[in-house]
């Protein structure tokens, strides 16, 4: 399933939209990513196994979705280690 689901991820941002309406409607929602770490993360603690780095990318979709609602898209996690790092969540 992770396969799966990363594989058309990766496809999708690599050949991503020039249009952010478009990126928003048609990429990985933030709600999914993180009802998908959530399902991993119980399973690594059921197992007694810690996963770092799947906590900083929760916290970082989760302030993604903070800022620019539950539908964005995952590159929103851009925004939230740009803002994490003292910079606007956006790139001008």
């Amino acid at each position: 399933m992770l396969k799966i689901t990363y594989v058309h991820t990766y496809r999708f941002y690599t050949h991503q939209p020039t249009d952010e309406f478009i990126a928003i409607q048609v990429g990985i929602s933030v709600s999914h990513a993180l009802a998908l770490t959530s399902k991993i993360l119980g399973v690594a603690k059921a197992t007694g196994t810690s996963l770092k780095s799947y906590e900083v990318a929760v916290k970082h979709l989760e302030d993604a979705k903070e800022h620019s609602g539950p539908k964005t898209s995952l590159l929103g996690v851009y925004g939230a280690v740009r803002k994490e790092s003292g910079l606007p969540y956006e790139n001008q």
